[in-house]
């Protein structure tokens, strides 16, 4: 049988406004993950003035991260720095819960850690 007329459009424009609000969904949860990810990472007392920045990498699930997949993909050349970020990425993230079509997929940021001075 030969397509409605104005069936497919319909359709298109139904794919369209659901891929708008999914890009939204997930523009939002990007926002609401890096905005908890720098209220929870702290400057190391440990650390002594050292500056670097730590590229971490994660695979997001349903309530947070996938089990065994937040790892350092490129260290800032402390240790302090990098086991800080982790732990600040791991926390932050923990209970957040990404949208559907970011379930699954990996996830790379850079965390810089830098002292800041009070004045």
């Amino acid at each position: 049988t030969p397509p409605t007329p104005g069936r497919d459009v319909q359709s298109e424009q139904r794919t369209v406004q659901h891929d708008e609000s999914d890009l939204l969904a997930q523009k939002r949860f990007i926002a609401q993950m890096t905005k908890a990810i720098r209220s929870e990472l702290r400057y190391p007392y440990e650390a002594n003035g050292a500056i670097g920045s730590t590229t971490i990498t994660f695979r997001l699930a349903e309530g947070g991260i996938e089990p065994g997949s937040l790892m350092v993909k490129q260290g800032s050349g402390s240790a302090i720095l990098d086991d800080e970020a982790l732990r600040g990425v791991r926390k932050a993230v923990s209970g957040l819960s990404p949208p559907p079509s970011l379930v699954g997929k990996r996830i790379g940021l850079d965390v810089v850690s830098k002292e800041v001075k009070g004045g």
